[in-house]
């Protein structure tokens, strides 16, 4: 299931790093969950890296670990909408589908060579297979019927093999984002005008057509209860959010970049708020305006990252999100793993998570104090754990 790279020297790899370029020979990456995996551009020949696309990610999926380190307590941006609107905590997710579909782009367009699809569909097998497997760590239980068969890893998995499936179609912006918009046309019709059997259209919480899909054709444990927050109906607008990467990555090659790529973005995020006249922002049922939107926030951020990338490139905050980017999908599995030992219960009683947590509100730290600190303290324990395992080049590959 995993493969390894050998060990860089400390010197190239910082220079590497640096550069935005790969290290010891690798070729490009490809996003897979929240990690990269390996293609290249043609045979025996490595594709450069994109410095600020990996910086991106790496913040990204720092935010996602600390996102998912709060408690109820946490401060409202570190929180998801109860259901209608946008926080930070909504962003990240779809942002980093907006960077599996540039990533995807990166590493397959314009090779000389076939696309590698066997390789391709091992690779989102592989990274559903691991969400499952994590999902099964946080509520261990041999019932089936307890199982959660969607997450987050299952989702992006999804994408990553529909965007791999889209990029031998056309090399322009037409398809993606053609692709792209239709889908979100789509899924608004569906959603404000076909109800459930039975029922009217409705976009309460399990209420309408999503839900009894859910209901009808999802096995297992969903986390709503009758619905589930990466079900059926929300997964192919979650589609358009990877499509939107891709039509991105490729205008971001055309000359005049920096003002490019911050239009695109204002315009996106323009197109989203416009759009929520119709249809609110909704993470859950991943409306149009929540795709536009974030969508538009993911380019504004690649655009501010290329255009500050000379200077960051050389401070060691901005490398060291780089090397988190590289390294993403091992950081977040060990970050689950972590979370599934802070919801063990000693002696039966309060989980380890509300023992540390309340700890720091002990200490003096108002309850928002409490939560904020503990997500970054966990966070940064994560980031620590994940060092050894890239000093040994022992990182997860799919």
């Amino acid at each position: 299931m995993t493969g390894y790279w050998p060990r860089p020297s400390r010197r190239s790899s910082a220079n590497d790093t640096a550069r935005g370029h790969s290290t010891a020979g690798r070729p490009a990456a490809v996003l897979t969950d929240a990690g990269v995996s390996t293609g290249s551009a043609a045979p025996n020949a490595a594709r450069p890296r994109d410095g600020p696309l990996d910086f991106l990610r790496g913040v990204d999926v720092m935010l996602m670990l600390l996102v998912n380190f709060q408690v109820a307590a946490a401060p409202a941006m570190l929180r998801h909408a109860a259901w209608h609107g946008l926080t930070l905590a909504d962003v990240v997710f779809p942002v980093f589908l907006f960077v599996v579909g540039m990533s995807a782009s990166r590493a397959f367009d314009g090779r000389a060579a076939p696309m590698p699809w066997a390789a391709i569909a091992r690779r989102g097998a592989l990274l559903f297979a691991i969400g499952v497997a994590l999902g099964w760590c946080l509520r261990p239980d041999l019932d089936l019927d307890q199982l959660r068969w969607t997450g987050v890893l299952q989702r992006i998995a999804i994408v990553y093999l529909a965007c791999a499936a889209i990029l031998p179609i056309g090399r322009g912006l037409a398809v993606p984002l053609g692709l792209a918009l239709g889908i979100i046309a789509i899924h608004t019709v569906v959603l404000l005008y076909i109800g459930a059997p039975g029922s009217a259209p409705s976009l309460a919480p399990g209420a309408g057509i999503g839900g009894w899909l859910d209901r009808q054709l999802l096995p297992g444990r969903m986390s709503g209860g009758s619905w589930d927050a990466e079900g059926v109906q929300s997964t192919l607008p979650a589609l358009a959010s990877g499509f939107l990467g891709i039509a991105f990555a490729r205008a971001s090659a055309a000359p005049g970049r920096a003002s490019r790529l911050a239009l695109a973005g204002a315009l996106l995020v323009l197109g989203g708020l416009l759009a929520a006249q119709l249809i609110p922002i909704n993470k859950n049922l991943w409306t149009a305006s929540f795709v536009l939107v974030t969508a538009g926030i993911g380019a504004l951020a690649y655009a501010a990252a290329s255009a500050a990338w000379p200077a960051l490139a050389a401070h060691a905050g901005a490398r060291d999100f780089v090397a988190v980017g590289r390294a993403a999908l091992t950081i977040y599995v060990i970050h689950m793993l972590v979370i599934a030992v802070l919801r063990l219960r000693p002696d039966g009683g309060d989980r380890i998570w509300d023992l540390l947590v309340a700890g720091l509100a002990a200490a003096g730290l108002s309850a928002m104090g409490a939560s904020l600190l503990f997500g970054i303290l966990a966070t940064i324990v994560c980031r620590l754990l994940l060092v050894p395992l890239q000093r040994r080049g022992l990182l997860l590959r799919v």
